[in-house]
């Protein structure tokens, strides 16, 4: 077993898109195109609207802040939330005054294959978008 301090991971500001207060700090990146990394957002920090370039799949575990996708938003997300934005969904992320840590899990076939899964529970949004088609039929 190996236990790291996300803490200690190297981490840069993210400047772009007029983001303010935002840390990025990347986990894992494999051949197939999986990535998963680790996002700080200082309080009130603010990660600017941007297109997603593959699905993401984004955990907020710990803080709050809002959320915005397309028109749409924004919408409260506070730890535990799990957001999943699709390949070309333009959306941003802003921290409320205590600050937001969560981890973006992006590509496709893992965000699809997660996703599969998760369409059944219970969801705060009811107009989200519709699940994705099983790649078994």
């Amino acid at each position: 077993m190996r236990i790291w301090d996300t803490n200690l991971l190297k981490a840069r500001a993210i400047n772009r898109h007029g983001s303010t207060g935002a840390i990025f700090s990347p986990i894992l990146h494999d051949p197939m195109g999986v990535s998963l990394a680790r996002i700080r957002l200082e309080p009130d920090g603010l990660l600017g609207v941007h297109e997603a370039a593959q699905h993401q799949l984004f955990l907020v575990v710990d803080g709050n802040g809002f959320v915005t996708s397309g028109e749409a938003g924004p919408v409260e997300v506070v730890q535990g939330s799990m957001i999943f934005w699709a390949r070309g969904e333009f959306h941003g992320l802003k921290a409320g005054p205590e600050g937001l840590v969560g981890y973006v899990l992006e590509g496709f076939d893992v965000a699809q294959d997660l996703l599969l899964g998760l369409w059944a529970t219970a969801s705060s949004s009811d107009d989200g978008p519709e699940p994705p088609a099983d790649p078994s039929n």
